[in-house]
């Protein structure tokens, strides 16, 4: 289609929902946040191959150790002089929830 310059006008764009980038988007929004108990972890449930199964893996194991190292950090920033720990279970009790 022409322009009235007589250029070729830009070509519309076409968006198309993929469901598994939106799953991603939501669930790197949810990491994102940290560790934080009780937050809700999006289960993808639309089209599934290899490569999807594959993604969810490795990022849940990448959830995982993320959650780890921030309870051994959290664990060891004095406050107030004082060393804090947090609860031992708090990355276990994630794990559970990552899909």
């Amino acid at each position: 289609m022409a322009s009235l310059d007589g250029t070729a006008a830009p070509e519309p764009l076409v968006t198309t929902v993929d469901p598994f980038k939106s799953h991603l988007v939501a669930l790197l929004s949810i990491y994102e946040l940290g560790p934080f108990p009780g937050a809700p972890i999006p289960r993808y449930e639309g089209p599934s191959d290899w490569q999807t199964e594959t993604i969810l893996r490795s990022l849940s194991a990448f959830a995982r150790r993320m959650w780890s190292a921030e309870e051994v950090a959290v664990s060891y920033k004095p406050v107030n002089g004082q060393e804090v720990r947090i609860h031992r279970d708090l990355a276990a009790s994630r794990s559970a929830d990552v899909p």
